[in-house]
């Protein structure tokens, strides 16, 4: 379903607040429950969203008596609010649909990055491995649909959204790492662990980093400060990588 020729595409933005860009004009959702309608269209972009899936989203405390002429009077506010490209929202039995393709969405821009930041990884060009990574990244301003309103699947977009995020994260820092950029990656990869203290691969890279950069002895603290945090958040000793590369660094093999 895509938006008629000759017609304004409007971008929606998701990875932060939420917000339409329509004509180069940025617009914020200032009501909390068309903000929860208009995720609840963008998790299923062009695809009909049937009202029932609707009313779960915007009342999941549950729904007022007047709960159907609500919904329509949030969807026209929310057609006013995209302008010229309105008829994105469409009324399709038995729900409605925003007739947008993926390219419209900040999600879809991000996916792009990451995918051309991962094949350029492989083929060992590092540099636009990074750069990619860091324009995918870049291109969050918070939060994954901040300040919407929760409801379980709007949940699981969030949760899928987010491990996405770190998993770029995470490859940035190998990019970093393979391109010798070792004393650089030192400072992040700290801030990193203190914010995401059991994600063993960012733990691991700040070791390599350290032990890179000639402090084989902050190297080593680093893993037993993993240690510690892993066994008392979690009770359980770190992933055999990464004892395996602790034994490594004893042996100065790293």
């Amino acid at each position: 379903m895509s938006p008629d020729p000759g017609e304004s595409r409007p971008r929606f933005l998701v990875l932060g607040g939420l917000e339409i860009q329509v004509a180069g004009e940025l617009t914020g959702v200032r009501q909390p429950k068309r903000r929860a309608l208009l995720a609840a269209l963008l998790i299923r972009p062009g695809r009909v969203v049937p009202t029932r899936s609707l009313i779960r989203a915007v009342w999941p405390e549950g729904p007022p008596t007047s709960h159907r002429s609500n919904l329509r009077t949030h969807v026209r506010a929310l057609r006013r609010l995209l302008g010229p490209a309105s008829t994105v929202l469409r009324t399709r039995p038995p729900g409605y649909a925003l007739a947008v393709e993926p390219p419209d969405l900040d999600a879809y821009d991000f996916a792009t990055a990451v995918g051309e930041g991962r094949a350029a990884y492989a083929r060992g060009d590092f540099p636009t491995s990074i750069a990619r990574y860091e324009h995918a990244l870049g291109l969050w301003r918070g939060e994954a649909y901040e300040e919407v309103p929760r409801w379980p699947e709007l949940d699981n977009e969030i949760a899928l959204l987010a491990e996405q995020r770190l998993i770029a994260i995470e490859n940035l820092g190998d990019a970093r790492l393979s391109a010798g950029l070792h004393e650089e990656a030192v400072a992040d990869l700290r801030a990193l662990v203190t914010v995401h203290p059991l994600r063993e691969r960012l733990h691991g890279q700040l070791m390599v980093a350290l032990y890179r950069s000639g402090r084989q002895g902050d190297a080593v603290d680093a893993y037993h400060r993993a240690r510690t945090v892993l066994a008392k958040e979690l009770g359980v000793e770190p992933h055999p990588e990464l004892r395996r590369l602790h034994a490594a660094m004893l042996r100065g093999e790293v």
